[in-house]
């Protein structure tokens, strides 16, 4: 299992487009999203799915992986 997630990951776990994303993403920090491909960091996942809530289409694994994320204390970037 990978330990970390893509911009794609995000938009296919919450079933929504890129665009969609995009506007989503626009009331986060702008220190966390970049215009370019990006894989997010355990600290960056926390503040997305903290925002977003978590996400209903995501896989057992993936649930795993935001669950442990959840669970640990993570400096803010």
């Amino acid at each position: 299992m990978k330990n970390s997630f893509t911009k794609k990951d995000f938009q296919r776990m919450y079933n929504v487009n890129r665009g969609i994303f995009a506007i989503w993403c626009e009331d986060l920090p702008t220190n966390i999203i970049k215009k370019t491909k990006q894989t997010f960091k355990p600290n960056q996942i926390k503040v997305i799915i903290e925002q977003f809530g978590i996400p209903p289409f995501a896989s057992e694994q993936e649930m795993s992986y935001i669950k442990s994320i959840l669970s640990k204390k993570y400096e803010l970037l």
